[in-house]
């Protein structure tokens, strides 16, 4: 709602700037409770990142469209995770200066990098396909058609506690949810403990 409200490009920049801040804070930790503290920040800003790019993608792609699309993203992000550990190995092999030993360097250098792409994102992601600079004229006009066309065949539908609990007690629901749940607590815990 918050990307809606204000747009991608500041919304999808405020909580990767957010999100690097936080874990570059994260390698100067000393106490478990800022510990904790600052986990559940990390996981606040992380958790508006994938409707905010889903959201950025309707801007420009038609329903049918964005599967494909987001299926590459998804691809893209377990390649970068195997990435992610030869970076966290070769990172926690930094000899240790003043309080930052082996682990903490991953925090300080991964924090950086997500600051640093936060104003990548500011500078280069538009807000719509009707202000995309990279776009001529009539191609923005005929990229903003194609998604008002899109809009104006989608009806409003409006959510209800009577659909909301429907949806939440279904079986298929939720046997797809723990099946996904199970799926990447195992992927991601693979990637994250190999360099221990």
């Amino acid at each position: 709602m918050m990307c809606k409200h204000v747009g991608p490009r500041i919304w999808l920049t405020f909580i990767t700037f957010g999100f690097g801040v936080t874990t570059f804070c994260t390698s100067f930790v000393n106490d478990y409770k800022v510990l904790y503290f600052i986990r559940f920040l990390l996981g606040a800003f992380e958790a508006g990142i994938q409707p905010g790019i889903m959201y950025s993608y309707s801007q420009f792609y038609r329903r049918h469209e964005m599967v494909g699309r987001w299926g590459i993203k998804a691809a893209m992000a377990s390649v970068a995770g195997s990435f992610g550990g030869l970076l966290s190995a070769g990172l926690s092999n930094i000899p240790r200066r003043g309080l930052l030993n082996r682990w903490r360097w991953v925090f300080f250098f991964e924090g950086l990098i997500s600051m640093l792409f936060a104003g990548i994102v500011y500078a280069f992601l538009p807000a719509s396909a009707e202000r995309a600079r990279f776009l001529d004229e009539e191609d923005r006009k005929y990229a903003a058609g194609r998604i008002n066309e899109e809009m104006m065949m989608r009806r409003e539908e409006h959510i209800t506690w009577k659909a909301a609990k429907k949806a939440l007690l279904n079986v298929n629901a939720q046997l797809s949810t723990l099946a996904l749940i199970c799926s990447l607590l195992t992927m991601t815990s693979l990637s994250f403990y190999m360099v221990c």
